[in-house]
């Protein structure tokens, strides 16, 4: 899964702009009171786990635009060259952009998580929305003061880029 990996850019990126869900696993068939477990299972569609997994690996994929995240690494790059300046406006402005983002793109993959129906693939989904959001929280961005932590950067993203890349090749 190529452009995941190309999160794994953002450290290139804060290199050179510095300035130097809870899944929902409630389907449980014929389970409620007053129903026929008879009647259940014709009622509960066949899912095609293989072409689900296909189709939000996809979209995943797709959601997570190369010049969005080359955009939040130039903001984690603007944190820094904010911090180094004493300038807390921009400081502030930088982590309103990264969690606009960051906050997004876990809202949407929160959606295909809620819809996925390999564990493997809602774990793998998981771990990259906990990735995300970690990004945007201020305790996490106070840890980038030069263009040094960008390491920082690249084991958050590292970790679950891999684990996407497991399931969706």
């Amino acid at each position: 899964m190529r452009r995941f990996l190309t999160a794994a850019f953002l450290v290139a990126i804060v290199g050179t702009s510095g300035a130097c869900a809870s899944t929902d696993d409630t389907a449980t068939p014929g389970a409620s009171a007053g129903t026929s477990s008879a009647a259940a299972p014709s009622k509960t569609p066949s899912i095609d786990v293989a072409a689900n997994t296909k189709d939000i690996c996809a979209r995943s994929e797709a959601l997570i635009k190369e010049d969005e995240v080359r955009e939040v690494g130039r903001q984690v790059g603007l944190i820094i060259a904010a911090r180094q300046q004493k300038n807390a406006d921009a400081e502030a402005k930088a982590k309103v952009a990264i969690r606009a983002k960051t906050d997004s793109w876990a809202k949407d993959l929160g959606v295909m998580q809620q819809e996925a129906a390999d564990p493997a693939l809602k774990a793998a989904l998981g771990t990259l929305i906990t990735a995300l959001t970690t990004l945007g929280k201020d305790e996490y961005l106070a840890g980038f003061k030069s263009a040094a932590d960008a390491a920082k950067l690249e084991a958050t993203l590292t970790t679950a880029t891999d684990a996407m890349t497991k399931v969706c090749g």
